[in-house]
C-alpha cells in the first residue's frame, strides 16, 4: 500500500460530537461460505486517511449462503486493537467481545459449531459504522464461554471472544451485507 500521499492530512475532531463506546449489532459468517477470490479489501493506493481503511466493495457469498446476525446484550460488547511484534514486524491484534444472554440451545449450540471455524465477523459500532474483523488470509477465531452463574443476580449466558490478527484497526466496511441467501 501507498500512503506517501497522506502526510500532510489533518485529523479533527467536531466539538460536541457524539462518541458513545460498545458495539450496537453483531454479524457472522463462515469463509467457507464465501466466495474467497472476491474478497473486499481497502484500496491500495488511497487518497485519504479513511480511505484507507475503508473496504466499499460487498462480500460475496456462495450460492445459498449468507450471514447472519446475532443479539448482543447492551453494553457488554467492544472492539478492540493492540499493536504486536516487533520493529519491521509490527501487526494488530484485533479483538472482540460480546456477550449472548440465557445459555439456551441455540446460543450453545452456536458456540460448539463456531470453535476452530474459519470466521468473519461485522460488528456496528455505537456510531453506525461497519467493522469487518477476519479474512481468508486471517481468519477470526470464536473463543465461547458459558456460564449458568451462581447467584440468582448472576446473568447467565455466553460470552463470545473473537480475535484476528491484521494490519491496523478492523476495517470500516460500506457495501450492504449479504442477509440474504446468494443466487
Amino acid at each position: 500500500m501507498d500512503y506517501s500521499n497522506l502526510i500532510n492530512s489533518n485529523i479533527n475532531f467536531g466539538e460536541g460530537q457524539e462518541n458513545f463506546g460498545g458495539l450496537a449489532k453483531v454479524w457472522y459468517g463462515f469463509i467457507a461460505d464465501a466466495d474467497e477470490t472476491q474478497w473486499p479489501e481497502p484500496v491500495l493506493t488511497p487518497a485519504s486517511f479513511s480511505e484507507a481503511i475503508t473496504i466499499t466493495d460487498p462480500i460475496v457469498m456462495l450460492t445459498g449462503k449468507q450471514m447472519n446476525e446475532i443479539y448482543v446484550t447492551p453494553e457488554t460488547s467492544g472492539l478492540d486493537g493492540e499493536p504486536q511484534g516487533d520493529r519491521d514486524a509490527e501487526s494488530t491484534k484485533r479483538t472482540a467481545e460480546f456477550f449472548f444472554p440465557q445459555p439456551n440451545a441455540d446460543a450453545l449450540g452456536f458456540a460448539k459449531v463456531v470453535q476452530n471455524r474459519r470466521m468473519f465477523f461485522v460488528f456496528q459500532d455505537m456510531s453506525g459504522n461497519k467493522r469487518l474483523l477476519g479474512s481468508p488470509r486471517f481468519p477470526a477465531k470464536c473463543s465461547p464461554k458459558d456460564s449458568t452463574g451462581k447467584a440468582s443476580t448472576d446473568r447467565p449466558g455466553v460470552t463470545f471472544t473473537v480475535e484476528d490478527i491484521g494490519n491496523g484497526p478492523v476495517p470500516i466496511i460500506t457495501s450492504a451485507l449479504p442477509l440474504t441467501p446468494a443466487a
